[in-house]
């Protein structure tokens, strides 16, 4: 199966045509997730074979992960909190929630409480990234898509 990769929050910067720290100060954080989970909605309805990166907050939003469950699977990619913080410290994005935190684990800990029960229920795979590289997550998450596409047979 070939599938195209689609980034929902590229996605979204596309759709107001500026970054996503501007459309937190410009339009508010609620415009933003109003964005997504119109772009969670439409990608759900097509019949296109897709992989898509969900921003951290995707899971927010009830509809629109219901919507992509109804029509696909979820990998959960878990990841320490230190190594959360080292990425993004590394990333190029700046992401509004997290962008002026002086102590970044801690704010990446108090999102995670919010929200690891949603990560964890929306799941139909968990992979824990930390030590390993893309590649390696990559072939791990194709491993189980086969042995699962292998069982419906």
């Amino acid at each position: 199966m070939t599938a195209r990769f689609l980034d929902l929050d590229e996605m979204i910067v596309d759709s107001f045509t500026m970054s996503i720290t501007d459309v937190f100060k410009k339009l508010g954080e609620e415009a933003f997730r109003q964005r997504e989970e119109e772009l969670m909605l439409s990608l759900a309805a097509t019949e296109e074979s897709i992989v898509l990166a969900l921003g951290g907050g995707s899971v927010l939003s009830e509809r629109g992960m219901n919507a992509l469950k109804k029509v696909g699977r979820v990998v959960y990619l878990r990841a320490r909190v230190s190594s959360l913080a080292r990425r993004l410290i590394r990333s190029k994005h700046n992401l509004p929630l997290v962008a002026e935190e002086s102590d970044l684990e801690a704010r990446l800990t108090s999102i995670l409480k919010v929200r690891q029960d949603l990560y964890t229920g929306y799941a139909d795979f968990s992979v824990d990234a930390d030590d390993m590289t893309p590649n390696q997550v990559a072939a791990h998450i194709a491993a189980w898509w086969k042995e699962g596409q292998q069982s419906e047979l």
